[in-house]
C-alpha cells in the first residue's frame, strides 16, 4: 500500500502528483499500534519501569528503570563506563536478548550496547578562527577549490557543501541568473528532523557564512513546526540538534 501511494504521488501523470500527505496522514499509515501495545504491556509488567516519552509516530518509546530491572528484562549484564573528558558515567552491555513477546515488534533498544561519539572541542580545527574573521569583516567570502585545500586550511575533514554534493551525487551548482538556475528553483526539497530534534537558524547562518553561501531566500524553511526551531536549546546541548542541523 505504501509503495503504491508513493508512486501515485510522484508520477507526473497521476492526478495526485505532488499532493503530499500531512504529518498526521503519514503517522496514521505508519504507526504500529500492535507493536506499541505489546511493548507497553511488557514494560508495565515491571512496576519500577516508567514510560517517559513516546514519539508521535510511535517509532520511539523511552522508559526509565533501575539497572537491575533492565538486566532482568533484557537478559544481560550492564557494566559501568566512565568518560574522563566529559565526566560522564553510563551503563552498557556487550549484548542483550529481547523478551519473546517483543521479537516481532521491536527493532532495537538504544542505550544498551551503543556508545555515543565523542563531542568535538569548541574550537574545531580552525573553524572558530575563520568565523571570527567573518564577524570582523576581514574575509567576506570563504571558499576552497578542492577538499585538500579545505583540509589544509581548516584541518581534518569536516562537513562542507562540496562534500555533501559529492556524497549524494548531486550535479554542480547552477550559476545564478541562468535558465538552469531558474528551472531548479522551481523544485522544492522537504527537509525534516527525526526523533523530535530541533534545528538552529543561527547554526545554519554560521554554516552559510563560513562557506560563502548567500543568505537569502534561496535557503528557506518551506514547511515545519515552529517548535522545531530553537536556538537556545541547541546552544544548551548540541546533541539535541546535530542531526536536524545537518539535515537543514
Amino acid at each position: 500500500r505504501l509503495e503504491a501511494l508513493a508512486l501515485n504521488l510522484t508520477d507526473p501523470s497521476s492526478p495526485h502528483y505532488r499532493k503530499w500527505l500531512s504529518r498526521e496522514e503519514v503517522r496514521s499509515l505508519t504507526r504500529n499500534e500492535e507493536g506499541l501495545s505489546a511493548l507497553r504491556a511488557v514494560l508495565r509488567n515491571h512496576l519500577d519501569v516508567e514510560i517517559s516519552f513516546e514519539a508521535l509516530g510511535g517509532e520511539l518509546l523511552q522508559a526509565r528503570a533501575p539497572v537491575a530491572t533492565w538486566e532482568r528484562l533484557l537478559s544481560t549484564e550492564l557494566h559501568v563506563y566512565n568518560h574522563p573528558e566529559r565526566n560522564e558515567t553510563i551503563f552498557r552491555a556487550e549484548k542483550y536478548l529481547l523478551p519473546e513477546a517483543l521479537h516481532d515488534h521491536v527493532s532495537g533498544v538504544l542505550g544498551v550496547v551503543d556508545f555515543e561519539s565523542v563531542l568535538p572541542p569548541k574550537s574545531l580545527h580552525g573553524v572558530d578562527r575563520e568565523m571570527d574573521k567573518v564577524r570582523a569583516g576581514l574575509r567576506e567570502e570563504l571558499g576552497w577549490n578542492s577538499f585538500s585545500a579545505l583540509n589544509e586550511d581548516l584541518g581534518p575533514p569536516l562537513v562542507s557543501p562540496p562534500k555533501l554534493r559529492q556524497m549524494y551525487g548531486l550535479p554542480p551548482v547552477a550559476e545564478r541568473g541562468t535558465d538552469l538556475q531558474a528551472e531548479r528553483s522551481r523544485v522544492t526539497q522537504v527537509v525534516y528532523a527525526s526523533l523530535e530534534q530541533h534545528w538552529s537558524p543561527s547554526d545554519r547562518m554560521a554554516f552559510e557564512a563560513a562557506f560563502g553561501i548567500p543568505q537569502d531566500r534561496s535557503v528557506r524553511q518551506v514547511f515545519g513546526d515552529d517548535k522545531a526551531v530553537l536556538d537556545d536549546e541547541c546552544a544548551r546541548d548540541p546533541r539535541l540538534c546535530d542531526e536536524a542541523n545537518l539535515d537543514v
